[in-house]
């Protein structure tokens, strides 16, 4: 099928119930995980939803049932990772996840590249 109906195929299909970082396309920044310590040293408003990792090989998070937590945190991603500044939904909107967002245009660059010949 072409780019187009790939794409439209994907978008459509269920996500695989799987950890973050075990699902992310390889060129996601995040397919590692979130560095939530680094984000919060650079993105003030991500502090005060920081629940501090509980033992040596936890790490930091937030809570992701709470939407002020999951908007800085993408806010900080947002600013931190990709430098756009100012970045804000209205309140009562949904905030969809960067990282998903990235890997869309990363199997989309994929695709095109691949009808290229790339």
């Amino acid at each position: 099928p072409s780019a187009t109906i790939r794409v439209i195929l994907l978008l459509l299909s269920p996500l695989p119930a799987a950890p973050l970082a075990g699902r992310l396309h390889a060129r996601n920044r995040h397919a590692a995980g979130y560095d939530i310590e680094r984000l919060a040293r650079s993105f003030p408003s991500l502090r005060e939803h920081v629940i501090p990792a509980s033992g040596p090989r936890a790490r930091a998070t937030i809570d992701f049932a709470r939407p002020g937590a999951v908007g800085a945190l993408n806010a900080a991603l947002i600013a931190v990772d990709y430098g756009i500044r100012g970045f804000a939904l209205p309140d009562g909107r949904l905030c969809p996840a960067v990282p998903g967002r990235a890997d869309y245009l990363h199997v989309i660059a994929d695709l095109l590249a691949a009808d290229n010949g790339d």
